[in-house]
């Protein structure tokens, strides 16, 4: 879910910031249900800065920042062990 101080986070067509080069395809909501099908060079439980996830967002895909959302299902459908956000350094 899009979880994030402002009131949207950038979806962009590569993964990085639009500043480092990439185009921003959409801005989503606060609070938008997303699904994330892959998260580039990911290696551990934890997302850090800097990570980005591919989702789709009325009918474009794009890469969104990991640390700017909050995990609430597993890819089975079941919610994770520890519901907490992906960025530990956020309240």
């Amino acid at each position: 879910m899009a979880n994030w101080t402002d009131k949207y986070i950038c979806m962009n067509d590569r993964p990085m910031a639009s500043y480092d080069g990439s185009r921003t395809l959409a801005d989503i909501p606060n609070g938008t249900i997303l699904y994330i099908t892959e998260v580039p060079d990911y290696r551990g439980i934890h997302c850090s800065p800097g990570q980005w996830g591919k989702t789709e967002y009325e009918g474009q895909t794009g890469y969104v920042p990991i640390n700017m959302t909050v995990k609430l299902l597993n890819y089975d459908g079941q919610p994770p062990a520890n519901n907490t956000q992906t960025d530990d350094s956020r309240p």
